[in-house]
């Protein structure tokens, strides 16, 4: 009896060691709602070496990862490690993200479909679907390989989610593929004189600061082909120079916020509005 008291006991002093380690969503979404982030990432970090095989630590461990090459490491291991759980399903849509936005679309599609043929019932599926859907449609412009599945997977969307911006834009990027190609260029003796150039508005949306000009050039492609003005600027920090991706132009800065909202949803990217220097 009394060794049976003594291992309550001791059982009882080690609990609340135990709970103050162990971690939970909601209590990460509430301290990033507060923006304690430093605190967030302080418990997200002990529950993550002290519970390894913690899903939730695991997945907000890669969440909170500001480097997106590690980022992307931590996210695969947690879509292995914690396969059919929920955070399984967002690892995967958060690598077809990161791909995405990176211009890598082979390897975005590979994980939005991943995700749709693994977790079809998942709340992210339909996100994914048009994702993937979009990654083939700028994969397969230059050559139109790719088009026609392009063509069915957007349809496809149109029909199972009507009502939802995913088939408001599938239904966009269908009416663009639809449009007849461009006339063969005039020679240049029966070109008319150009145009003046129309003066720049006051703002811009950036969507990508690069450490090459090569990724620039690849992430600009993406929305030249959509038809958006784009343009890539320099600038040199310290001994380096990086290039930033601008789109759209405008003299009013709310329709440059609205348009940077847009981009957002449509492409997965980071963007703000900047006033042209």
């Amino acid at each position: 009896m009394q060794r049976h008291v003594l291992f309550v006991v001791v059982i009882g002093l080690f609990l609340p060691l135990a709970a103050v380690c162990q971690i939970s969503e909601e209590e990460i979404l509430t301290l990033l709602e507060r923006h304690e982030l430093a605190t967030a990432r302080e418990r997200i970090n002990r529950a993550y070496r002290q519970y390894p095989h913690s899903a939730v630590a695991a997945y907000f461990h890669a969440m909170l990862e500001e480097d997106g090459e590690t980022a992307s490491k931590y996210f695969q291991d947690v879509a292995s490690r914690f396969a059919g759980t929920v955070y399984a399903e967002r690892s995967l849509f958060r690598l077809g993200q990161y791909h995405f936005a990176q211009g890598t679309y082979n390897r975005g599609r590979q994980y939005f479909t991943s995700l749709i043929e693994q977790y079809p019932k998942s709340t992210l599926a339909p996100q994914a679907s048009y994702y993937a859907a979009k990654s083939l449609v700028i994969i397969g412009t230059p050559a139109g390989v790719a088009l026609p599945q392009a063509r069915e997977e957007l349809s496809r969307c149109v029909e199972k989610y009507p009502g939802t911006w995913i088939a408001k834009f599938a239904a966009e990027d269908l009416a663009h593929l639809q449009q007849p190609v461009a006339a063969p260029k005039q020679k240049s003796s029966e070109l008319p004189p150009p145009a003046p150039k129309k003066p720049k508005g006051i703002y811009t949306v950036e969507i990508g600061v690069f450490d090459s000009r090569e990724k620039a050039v690849r992430q600009q492609a993406v929305f030249s082909k959509a038809n958006y003005p784009t343009e890539i600027s320099e600038e040199r920090r310290g001994r380096k120079i990086f290039y930033k991706v601008l789109v759209g132009d405008f003299t009013d800065r709310n329709q440059a916020r609205k348009f940077s909202d847009e981009l957002q949803r449509k492409y997965k990217v980071k963007s703000h509005v900047v006033k042209r220097g």
